[in-house]
C-alpha cells in the first residue's frame, strides 16, 4: 500500500472542504465545484513536482535512489532491527561517522549493524 505525501493529504483535505463548502452554500454550482477540485489537484501536482526540485524529501530518496544495492539492503536491514525507526537508524550512522569519517556510507552501514549486532548478545 502507498503511503501518502504530505502533499496528497494537504489536497485531499482542500478538496474536502471546498467541496463541503459549495455543496452547502452553492448547491446549483456544481460546476464551479469540478472546477474547484481540478485546480485543487493540479496545484498538489505542481507543488510535489516543485518539492522534489528543491529538495524537499531527499532525505528518504537517497536511500530509495541508492546508487548502491548492497548500501540499500544494508540499511533496509538495520532499518529492520531498529523496528522501522528512521531517526535510530541515522543517529547509528551519524555516531559510527564520527568514529570513522572517511568511511563510505556501506562501511559505515555495515559498522552500525556490527555493532547492534555485538551490543544485543
Amino acid at each position: 500500500m502507498r503511503k501518502a505525501s504530505p502533499e496528497r493529504l494537504i489536497a485531499a483535505i482542500a478538496i474536502f472542504v471546498l467541496s463541503v463548502y459549495f455543496v452547502t452554500h452553492f448547491p446549483d454550482k456544481i460546476p464551479y465545484l469540478i472546477f474547484a477540485v481540478i485546480l485543487i489537484l493540479l496545484l498538489a501536482k505542481y507543488v510535489t513536482k516543485e518539492s522534489s526540485k528543491t529538495g524537499i524529501g531527499t532525505k528518504t530518496q537517497l536511500y530509495k535512489n541508492s546508487s548502491s544495492d548492497k548500501e540499500t539492503q544494508l540499511y533496509k536491514k538495520l532499518l529492520q532491527k531498529s523496528q522501522g525507526d528512521r531517526k535510530q537508524v541515522e543517529r547509528l550512522i551519524d555516531y559510527e561517522r564520527r568514529r570513522s569519517p572517511n568511511s563510505s556510507r556501506a562501511e559505515l552501514l555495515q559498522s552500525a549493524i556490527d555493532r547492534w549486532e555485538r551490543d544485543r548478545r
